[in-house]
């Protein structure tokens, strides 16, 4: 029978439930899951609840078992949501983790649940000079530094969550040098940092040194980990601690500590100044923040770079994910292309007003 379909407020978690999400969020901290990790758990498992909440009697009968909510769940989400690949492996491990460790319940064997493939996906590479376009067009201030991080991305080939991580201890300049904390899979690295940077970065750390005395003669600390503020009370207060790109306004509550802190800049604000310029090009669905560090590896092994360094400077953690961006049976068969044909001819890519603006860039990125 088909499951009803809800939004998702149209459904409250019972008391009980809503103890399970407590106990989920303590069990995800106690585990060491980034907030990011937390925060799509309590989702899944938000949605969840409120999916079995909405099961007809005859159907919560039917799925007794825990093995059964979890396969109904997911063919739910595949059948009737038309999630992607992406969010059933999210879904798939949010839940195993709330029966485990949540609601203490000692799952069976999950092979007999389908698990779906995800596809071999090439990544979206424009020409290093659309890309340093884009980054140009970008608006910039101090408060709202949209073009400096675009840069750090592009040049130094960071995710945009550990550019805008990015603290003034991070940064040295003497060795030329960025040091990236709790990056993905909460492991350091090491970015090399170009002088054409150097500038920029300047201005906008002595923005956020004037930004931190301010904080500190009104009382308002930095977001600093609970681990070491338990140590270290004074972190919160220190320059060394203070983000590079700090958000404009106070963060009035905390996720986790609840208290009124000064954050990082938003993601949302980047991608939101991204989309807005990608759409003026005609390049949606082609260019997204992300792309600036597929960039960044592509020029580097234009350049000939051998792909193990460009390994440990994207944080890789095997070298098959770095090698999507070369294309080793394309450039081995190019010259013998060639040869067999001698005369190419290549498409004018000028634009012109029977060809739309979508299409010119679309036929210019490649």
């Amino acid at each position: 029978m088909k499951s009803p379909c809800y939004t998702s407020s149209s459904v409250k978690l019972t008391p009980a439930q809503a103890g399970v999400i407590d106990k989920l969020r303590k069990a995800s901290r106690m585990a060491g899951h980034a907030y990011s990790t937390e925060k799509t758990y309590v989702d899944c498992a938000v949605r969840f609840l409120r999916w079995w909440q909405a099961q007809p009697v005859k159907g919560r009968e039917a799925m007794a078992v825990p093995e059964a909510r979890f396969k109904g769940y997911l063919s739910h989400l595949a059948n009737n949501r038309k999630v992607s690949k992406v969010t059933q492996d999210q879904a798939f491990n949010a839940l195993r983790f709330l029966f485990e460790k949540a609601m203490e319940v000692k799952l069976g064997d999950l092979s007999g649940i389908p698990r779906c493939r995800r596809n071999k996906r090439l990544p979206h590479i424009v020409e290093w000079s659309i890309a340093e376009s884009i980054m140009e067009a970008m608006p910039y201030s101090p408060s709202v530094p949209v073009r400096l991080v675009c840069a750090v991305m592009l040049r130094c080939g960071l995710r945009i969550n550990e550019a805008l991580n990015l603290r003034w201890k991070d940064v040295n300049f003497k060795d030329g040098l960025i040091t990236v904390r709790c990056g993905k899979g909460n492991k350091d690295r090491q970015a090399v940092l170009p002088c054409r940077l150097v500038p920029g970065l300047t201005r906008q750390m002595a923005y956020a040194k004037m930004l931190w005395e301010t904080d500190v003669e009104n009382g308002l600390p930095c977001e600093v980990p609970e681990s070491l503020l338990r140590k270290y009370p004074h972190l919160e207060n220190a320059l060394q601690w203070r983000f590079i790109f700090p958000a404009p306004h106070a963060c009035p509550h905390h996720p986790r500590s609840g208290k009124r802190v000064r954050w990082h800049l938003h993601a949302a604000t980047m991608q939101g100044a991204v989309f807005k310029e990608v759409k003026k090009r005609g390049l949606e669905g082609v260019f997204r923040p992300h792309t600036f560090r597929h960039c960044f590896a592509d020029r580097l092994r234009q350049q000939g770079v051998d792909m193990r360094i460009i390994q440990e400077l994207l944080g890789h953690e095997c070298l098959e994910t770095t090698m999507i961006y070369t294309h080793p049976a394309v450039d081995a068969a190019r010259s013998t292309i060639e040869r067999i044909n001698p005369v190419m001819l290549v498409p004018d890519c000028s634009p012109e007003p029977a060809v739309s603006p979508r299409r010119h860039y679309l036929l210019t990125a490649y």
